[in-house]
């Protein structure tokens, strides 16, 4: 007994409403894909800024802490050695201190004139510490 294959045309022949919908339902699926590619190599991008700027960020704390130090080595030598030409350049830079320590510590104690001073006073309370 021979099995019988329907081969018509028609049964394996999409209708013209399932064509329609396969053919919008790839190119959604294609339109998907082509925004998913383009958000993520936005995103890499934007990663890529993310990470330059936090290393900035860690390389200057780092830097902050060495010129803070700075500062404070300097209006010390300054305060020891009565050195007015320096006092002039820590004052134009931003820094200013004051030399009202307790009698035997001839150490400046850093007062807060601008962004560079009050960070420089809390370095120097830490250090006197």
């Amino acid at each position: 007994m021979p099995i019988e294959t329907d081969t018509s045309p028609s049964s394996f022949a999409l209708k013209q409403w399932q064509f329609y919908l396969l053919t919008g339902i790839s190119a959604v699926a294609l339109g998907l894909v082509f925004v998913t590619t383009t958000l993520s190599a936005n995103i890499g991008s934007m990663r890529r800024q993310l990470d330059e700027r936090q290393k900035f960020i860690n390389e200057s704390i780092v830097l902050s802490k060495l010129n803070v130090q700075l500062a404070q080595v300097l209006a010390n030598l300054a305060v020891a050695t009565h050195d007015d030409e320096l006092k002039r350049v820590l004052w134009d830079n931003g820094i200013t201190f004051s030399t009202d320590a307790p009698t035997g510590n001839n150490k400046a104690a850093l007062t807060p004139g601008s962004a560079a001073g009050s960070g420089l006073r809390k370095a120097a309370t830490k250090g006197a510490d």
